[in-house]
């Protein structure tokens, strides 16, 4: 029986990456969040950091930045 290529293994997760990958960057492509030199800091968390990436942290470390961030 002959073995699948690398490729087709690893096809369907590739396509997965890039399908995240869209997703996560589809705001600033179409205008919907401007992010530049003169954004402020405050709003980029506010807006990007805390919605998006803090629900993946753990519990333990959301709260420690989250003391850090209402400093």
């Amino acid at each position: 029986m002959k073995q699948p290529s690398l490729w087709h293994v690893l096809q369907p997760k590739w396509r997965t990456v890039l399908r995240l990958r869209d997703e996560k960057i589809k705001p600033l492509n179409q205008g919907l969040q401007a992010c530049g030199s003169a954004t402020p800091f405050t709003s980029v968390v506010q807006q990007t950091y805390i919605p998006i990436e803090m629900p993946l942290l753990a519990k333990t470390t959301q709260q420690r930045y989250r003391g850090v961030l209402d400093k």
